[in-house]
């Protein structure tokens, strides 16, 4: 039985999904496998691209993309999509991730979590890959719930990480134990499945102690620890059974994407961190929106122009679209469309800032 303190189980799993190791010094220069998925979700829409080699077969899951590949137990599906860190988020330095590391109490539970300042002193920071790479599978299981914007999204934000709570798809995530178990199998030919020895998923309940209330349970890893992938689903499973991962969000501005708990912030402003997210969001929303539209009526009206457009003007349109897509736009003005309609396309080129020119400062030798 272990002693309740202030983090719930879903505040660190936010801290875990923030933490930020796109530093490549962090892994001592190891290059990790990327997670490979299992079970019923490689059936759900599957499309596949045509591929003379098949064995490199891509795959998409929603705006996920994996990638088929032979493995040692046959035909399988890394994931290629990585998470990604918004500008605002500065990687973290080995001794950084260690210590922000070590106030996720749950995931202590982790072999590899222990005395890391320790490893970071003896050269061995592999650590920080695997939590890298299981962050990649968290990612893609909580997405859709993180991100939903509507009751709807949110139901099928709730079947995904059902799906893979209840087992029927799980990730197979790199680690020491796992690469060891591999390299058995291969010596001596008639190891168990490294599926066997370290099963994706187990835990098991314990009372709370020093909690106000005599019936609050947890779930506690049954594992060796040795890998963090089950660690981190059974931190999935408390927060889910806590009814708190219906407050997990992940905030709406590009530059941020920091994953936070929803704490006081009603109806839309959940969607963003902090005012300062939102308030630079809608900035942004509507400086596009006023690019997009003078751009739009500068096409206008160079299409109700009666006289035919000089060079200058044929080279601004075709920044845009082409000219066959500028004749049809014009055809529709002259049919009596006053505001003719263009593509998504040619609306996410006007968008686009004009780069800006820098004046270069001539150089003044002294005298």
């Amino acid at each position: 039985m272990r002693i309740q303190k202030h983090m719930e189980a879903v505040d660190e799993l936010a801290v875990f999904m923030n933490l930020n190791l796109s530093n490549c010094s962090v892994f001592n220069g190891r290059n990790p496998l990327p997670p490979a998925l299992r079970g019923e979700a490689l059936v759900h829409e599957l499309r596949f691209k045509n591929s003379v080699n098949n064995e490199r077969a891509e795959l998409y899951i929603g705006k996920f993309t994996l990638r088929r590949t032979i493995g040692i137990h046959g035909s399988e599906a890394i994931l290629v999509t990585q998470i990604e860190h918004g500008k605002m988020s500065k990687p973290l330095s080995a001794k950084q991730f260690a210590r922000a590391f070590s106030n996720l109490r749950r995931f202590q539970w982790w072999s590899g979590g222990h005395d890391l300042n320790e490893q970071i002193a003896r050269g061995i920071t592999g650590s920080g890959a695997v939590v890298l790479i299981v962050q990649q599978a968290l990612n893609f299981i909580l997405d859709p719930l993180v991100t939903a914007k509507n009751s709807n999204d949110v139901e099928i934000g709730i079947e995904r990480v059902m799906e893979f709570l209840n087992n029927d798809s799980w990730f197979v995530c790199d680690s020491s134990a796992r690469e060891n178990a591999y390299r058995l199998v291969e010596y001596w030919g008639n190891v168990p499945s490294v599926e066997e020895q370290l099963p994706p998923m187990t835990w098991r309940m314990e009372r709370v102690v020093g909690d106000a209330n005599p019936t609050r349970w947890e779930f506690v890893p049954f594992s060796t620890g040795d890998e963090l992938y089950p660690v981190a689903m059974t931190v999935l499973a408390q927060a889910a059974t806590d009814g708190d991962l219906i407050n997990l969000r992940r905030c709406t501005l590009d530059e941020c994407g920091r994953f936070f708990v929803v704490k006081k912030q009603p109806g839309v402003r959940a969607n963003f961190c902090t005012g300062k997210c939102r308030t630079r969001h809608y900035n942004i929303a509507r400086i596009t929106e006023n690019r997009i539209e003078t751009k739009y009526k500068r096409m206008r009206s160079l299409a109700k122009k009666k006289i035919p457009l000089n060079e200058g003007e044929i080279r601004e349109v075709e920044k845009y679209m082409k000219m066959e897509e500028f004749e049809q736009f014009r055809a529709h003005l002259s049919a009596g469309n006053p505001w003719p309609r263009l593509s998504d396309e040619i609306n996410s080129r006007f968008a686009v800032p004009r780069p800006r020119r820098t004046r270069r400062r001539l150089y003044k030798s002294p005298r």
